[in-house]
């Protein structure tokens, strides 16, 4: 018998990974399970690569996004393999990047690893080594201190207790010497003499304990007033404008906006609405669009991504509201345009008047301000514009970014159309003959 352990695991960027399974690895013949077979799979099902068990022969490059590894283990006994279903699987990855380095003088994209050349400095956080030189036949014992968990480079690994940083450690300073060949009356004994392994283990973060002074202020602290509840409830309130159905949702969002008439998220939720309605709202999502549109003042937001530093006070704060009526504005913009540009194409024949055209012009020109058209949250608007353009290579080249990033049945879709209009009919029919190789029904059978 077989059982798969399926284990999951989301990549955010092209790494080097290898997958190990500690309890089964490096033993093949010597295990009593009879063989040992991973293999993993993309977020369509196709199988990107497999291995046994010597993890250290077997490396993938995987893009961002989701895989699947698949871990097959063959035994006579179904008790023995029911109790492996829950087995812990590693990844390894090697960092880009980031570096471990033994050092007292970190840079950027370092970890932190203090040297010490006594165990009393090395508890009570005295003097760090320095460059130390050392007669033939002396021995010099060195004390290394884990890095601080709160660390703003370890933090920003990512990294979650049980995990481990792999490396090697150095002494001497000239590459020739870590590189030569050690040397005894006998022989040679090994290579790479001034390499050594070190692992750190990451642990829990120790937990913060609340000082008097802190707990005193807290409930000094003054009694939330009138207006912070009627926020809160107005944020209530906007959070289910586009989780109601239709005439719900209406009547919600119009008793937002008679209590807050500038609510520019409440006009925003209720556009949402209204686009996931279909094509029969096409007309009600260009006339809120356009009321979100001409609620934004876009001169102060220009003027304030045109500034190289913001000396404020509250930078950060008038950052955070700039980026969020930024969003709205761009989101507004997609989606209007999205609509205008849907009415064309399903007209028939296709052909838009030139003041529509100017309008769309328009809309991509106020997009551009601020955001490229490879932009996510604006390509799908673009795509279209395109279409309804007749510019079909720059929707082709839009639509192949896409596919880059994460190639979906609905994606490619999109690709073979566009490669249909350009009458690139060869392009478009290979594209469809290999659609059940990338879009399998099921996992490849081991």
């Amino acid at each position: 018998m077989s059982p798969s352990v399926a284990k999951k695991t989301r990549k955010s960027l092209t790494l080097e990974v290898t997958p190990k399974c500690s309890m089964l690895s490096d033993v093949l013949y010597e295990s009593t399970l009879e063989s040992q077979l991973w293999m993993l799979y993309d977020h369509n099902k196709q199988l990107i690569g497999c291995g046994d068990a010597y993890s250290n022969k077997y490396s993938l490059k995987l893009e961002k996004g989701d895989y699947t590894i698949r871990l097959h283990v063959r035994h006579e006994r179904p008790d023995l393999l029911e109790k492996l279903s829950d087995l812990p699987l590693t990844v390894l990855t090697k960092l880009t990047q980031e570096k471990l380095f033994i050092s007292h003088k970190p840079t950027s994209q370092q970890v932190k690893l203090d040297v010490y050349t006594s165990f009393n400095a090395a508890v009570a956080s005295g003097k760090k080594a320095q460059t130390v030189t050392m007669p033939p036949g002396t021995c010099q014992p060195i004390y290394l201190t884990a890095p601080s968990l709160s660390d703003k480079i370890l933090k920003g690994l990512g990294l979650t207790p049980g995990q481990a940083l792999l490396g090697t450690l150095s002494f001497a300073k000239d590459e020739q010497v870590r590189k030569a060949v050690s040397s005894h009356k006998f022989g040679p004994i090994r290579t790479m003499p001034d390499q050594y392994l070190l692992r750190v283990v990451v642990t829990e973060l120790p937990c913060k304990k609340r000082s008097a002074s802190n707990s005193n202020s807290e409930e000094k602290k003054e009694a939330k007033t009138y207006s912070e509840y009627l926020e809160a409830l107005r944020d209530l309130q906007t959070a289910w404008i586009s989780k109601l159905d239709n005439e719900n949702g209406e009547q919600l969002y119009k008793e937002v906006m008679s209590a807050h008439p500038d609510h520019l998220a409440a006009q925003l939720a209720r556009l949402q609405a209204l686009d996931a309605g279909g094509a029969q709202n096409r007309a009600a999502v260009i006339a809120q669009a356009t009321k979100i549109v001409s609620a934004v003042d876009t001169s102060p937001l220009l003027a304030f991504y045109g500034t190289k530093t913001d000396t404020r006070s509250d930078a950060a704060k008038y950052k955070t509201q700039m980026d969020k009526q930024r969003n709205t504005l761009l989101e507004a913009l997609s989606r209007q345009g999205s609509a205008i540009c849907a009415d064309v194409l399903s007209a028939s024949p296709s052909e838009a008047a030139p003041d529509v055209l100017e309008q769309l012009d328009t809309i991509a020109s106020d997009i551009m301000k601020f955001v490229e058209p490879t932009d996510s949250k604006v390509s799908g608007f673009f795509i279209s514009y395109y279409r309804v353009r007749k510019f079909d290579g720059l929707a082709l080249r839009l639509i192949s970014r896409q596919c880059e990033e994460k190639w979906t049945r609905e994606n490619e879709a999109k690709l073979t159309e566009a490669y249909s209009r350009l009458g690139w009919t060869h392009i478009s029919s290979l594209i469809t003959s290999s659609h059940p190789l990338r879009f399998r029904t099921n996992y490849a059978p081991f």
